[in-house]
């Protein structure tokens, strides 16, 4: 553990940023610092977590979450349903839109 990060090397934020998220892409997120990236609480990532929607590496009681792993698990698992429209894989809405 390094004393002046307070982080271990595992979890070293590399040089490369996502441009999407103004985080970097490589960083492994604990579950208090990935909840806010998804604007919701530790608890309903927990919950998220036994109903088994997030992809997630457990080592010992530690959980982390790899950003590009869950980003691309969302986008291909979960369906935005537009106003009054049939639903529309998440993949496919971000695509018209960009």
């Amino acid at each position: 553990m390094n004393p002046k990060t307070n982080k271990s090397p595992a979890l070293r934020k590399p040089e490369g940023r996502d441009q999407r998220t103004d985080f970097p892409a490589d960083v492994m997120l604990s579950k208090k610092e990935f909840a806010p990236k998804l604007g919701v609480s530790v608890r309903t990532i927990e919950n998220w977590q036994h109903k088994r929607y997030l992809p997630f590496l457990k080592i010992d009681n530690v959980v982390l979450f790899h950003w590009p792993t869950v980003l691309a698990h969302l986008l291909t698992h979960f369906s935005v349903t537009p106003c009054g429209g049939p639903p529309v894989r998440a993949a496919q809405a971000l695509k018209t839109e960009i």
